[in-house]
């Protein structure tokens, strides 16, 4: 699911001119630690840094 997640954030910041660092945080659902590391490398790919303000929900120690 971390491609359809990296998919989602690309368009995104395409549709609306923004990048990452316009936001204060972007949470995804269920990846886990494993699929936030791979959104994380994926976005680099793509040159948005998103590791300072991207978390997933699945990733919180509760």
């Amino acid at each position: 699911m971390a491609p359809a997640a990296v998919d989602t954030l690309l368009t995104h910041f395409k549709d609306t001119g923004r990048n990452p660092s316009y936001y204060d945080a972007i949470i995804s659902g269920d990846l886990g630690h494993i699929g936030k590391d791979i959104v994380i490398e994926m976005m680099q790919t793509y040159g948005y840094n998103i590791k300072s303000n991207y978390n997933d929900c699945r990733s919180f120690n509760i």
